[in-house]
């Protein structure tokens, strides 16, 4: 679809008044997107930062962004008939659920001591995981993962 003959398709850089992209000015625009550090909501440097192999930081990462590939996820893209855990067939597979609410995996962390209420009772995947990878057990939290 051409909307105009006599105008040429080009690109424009917006951030600049004449539409020009210059280093500078690519610069300028990435320090104006700077996240501050009370936004780790849309920040993820903290994972970047742990003391763990790259592979792990890099699970973390995708287990942050709903990127794994469970069963609910698998059915909501028509990609799997069931939503329910292979393992304990009784709860949806989320994420949350593989990780640490499925019967299976609590025997896990109990097993590697994680016992208490509070670990099993934050509702925020991306919180949990954030501050029992910087808890002072977080060695084992992440051989847990």
């Amino acid at each position: 679809m051409v909307l105009n003959d006599s105008v040429a398709d080009c690109f424009i850089w917006k951030e600049n008044i004449d539409g020009n992209y210059t280093a500078a000015d690519g610069y300028k625009w990435l320090l104006d997107k700077r996240i501050t550090p009370n936004h780790h909501q849309s920040s993820w440097m903290w994972i970047w930062k742990l003391k763990t192999p790259e592979k792990i930081k890099f699970f973390i990462w995708c287990v942050c962004h709903q990127s794994i590939p469970t069963l609910s996820m698998l059915h909501k893209r028509n990609m799997s008939q069931s939503v329910c855990c292979s393992r304990c067939l009784l709860y949806e597979e989320t994420i949350f659920h593989c990780l640490r609410d499925c019967s299976t995996s609590k025997k896990v962390w109990h097993g590697l001591g994680f016992m208490d209420i509070n670990f099993f009772s934050n509702l925020n995947l991306q919180d949990w995981i954030r501050t029992n990878s910087t808890s002072p057990s977080m060695c084992l939290f992440l051989a847990g993962l």
